[in-house]
């Protein structure tokens, strides 16, 4: 086998282990320099998005960490 057909090979399997997925995904060739462009669709909010809330301080310009993700990050001390 050619390092061609190589690299078609690894695409080809790359497109069938994320054939489930229910993003979009899309793959692009492998370059002359070994490399693989994959981008794939985000199908929930980011984990900053979902732990943390507007600062009512300073009226959306910061975050404040949510009551779960402080309480995870400094567990209350008994």
């Amino acid at each position: 086998m050619t390092p061609v057909r190589h690299q078609r090979e690894v695409e080809n399997r790359l497109r069938d282990a994320v054939r489930q997925d229910r993003a979009r995904i899309q793959i692009g060739r492998i370059s002359r320099f070994g490399l693989l462009e994959m981008s794939r669709q985000r199908l929930s909010p980011s984990l900053g998005e979902s732990s943390h809330h507007v600062c009512p301080r300073c009226n959306g310009t910061g975050t404040v960490r949510g009551q779960r993700i402080a309480g995870a990050v400094h567990p209350a001390s008994d």
